[in-house]
């Protein structure tokens, strides 16, 4: 067991062949809606999985070929970080695509209990 539960929990039955073009589609439309938490826990999915397969242990290689975009906008300090969805491992892909699943629902419920 690592030290990273959620990990865990979505590393758990996973199939092993490829996400259909449709889930694809849908885990980047709906990615975009999420807030900038969720994001950074997503980053850290990708970055223990890496670490977890030993693809690269030099923690200031962005993972699976990740590209820092710096913003423009004035008003928003940082950067992000992009991935091509096609360039993850299948099996990180259906565990992004569990956690999204996942935290989707959790939004929607929420969303239902405060109306």
């Amino acid at each position: 067991m690592s030290k990273f539960p959620l990990y865990d929990n979505l590393n758990k039955n996973l199939p092993k062949k490829n996400l259909t073009i449709k889930q694809k589609k849908e885990f980047v439309s709906n990615i975009e809606t999420f807030d900038y938490e969720t994001h950074e826990i997503i980053y850290v999915i990708i970055k223990y999985h890496q670490i977890e397969n030993n693809d690269e242990k030099n923690s200031f290689v962005l993972p699976y070929d990740g590209i820092f975009n710096t913003k423009n906008n004035e008003n928003v300090s940082g950067c992000d970080i992009n991935f091509d969805f096609d360039k993850l491992p299948i099996k990180l892909q259906h565990i992004l695509y569990k956690f999204m699943i996942i935290h989707k629902d959790k939004l929607e419920n929420d969303i239902d209990n405060k109306k």
